[in-house]
């Protein structure tokens, strides 16, 4: 993988890493800018050392000198910070396991990060039928969550229980889209709704740890022509999936 190649998956992690925090995906789309050397574990470290730094500062380096950041950047860097973090949960999604896994203990020894890797789903006999069973926006949705669910500090889950839990809701949604046009899946101070709850229920997460593995208020609304996501009450949604004929 060339550093160009690096740019473009960086650039696309909200299509390759679903269920992040915004603001990791933002971290990422900086991150692109900084890559010099970055096909190797420690170049890339490096990258990332460069890019916290900026954000910290709130200034942009580069080889030519200093610059602004954008106005979008700098204003929101105190609520990019925390979330940059999960930038190695993208690595385990756009490039080899022994890459991402040499930049986890790097930045671990350096910034003190201590993020799980994120579970990619092998292919299997299971797998395969997932897959032809499910409908493309079933799928999108319980993907974003099965993300979502990774970035807990409360539970580390195993391939098994992202499985489960992949599972359970895709079948909870499908059944619901046989009786309604839309489906609701949603998160609030109370915890997650009952389709949710079921379906981390089913994966066998400890029921006292349940409520906090979700992230807080979320709204994903699913029907067979979009899925769209309102975060802490934004009534501008993101849509994460289109039908073909909606999104023309």
């Amino acid at each position: 993988m060339t550093e160009t190649d690096l740019q473009f998956a960086l650039r696309r992690a909200r299509a390759k890493c679903l269920g992040l925090p915004s603001e990791t995906y933002e971290f990422a789309d900086y991150l692109s800018w900084h890559l010099h050397r970055a096909i190797y574990p420690f170049g890339m470290t490096m990258s990332i050392l460069f890019a916290v730094g900026d954000l910290e500062d709130g200034i942009h380096r580069d080889f030519y000198g200093e610059t602004n950041l954008p106005p979008s950047l700098f204003f929101r860097r105190k609520q990019i910070l925390p979330y940059a973090k999960f930038i190695l949960q993208v690595l385990d999604c756009i490039t080899e396991p022994t890459f991402a896994n040499a930049v986890r203990q790097k930045c671990q020894d350096i910034l003190g990060w201590r993020v799980t890797s994120r579970i990619t789903i092998h292919t299997s006999s299971d797998e395969d039928f997932y897959q032809k069973l499910f409908e493309d926006n079933i799928k999108i949705a319980t993907e974003w969550w099965s993300g979502a669910i990774q970035c807990s500090a409360t539970h580390t889950f195993t391939e098994d229980e992202i499985k489960s839990f992949r599972g359970s809701l895709a079948l909870h949604i499908a059944n619901e889209l046989k009786m309604y046009d839309s489906v609701e899946l949603t998160t609030c101070n109370d915890g997650p709704n009952y389709l949710l709850y079921g379906a981390a229920d089913a994966a066998g997460v400890d029921k006292t740890t349940l409520h906090s593995i979700f992230p807080e208020n979320v709204q994903m609304f699913v029907d067979n022509r979009t899925v769209q996501i309102y975060k802490n009450q934004n009534p501008n949604p993101e849509t994460i999936w289109a039908h073909a004929k909606t999104s023309a």
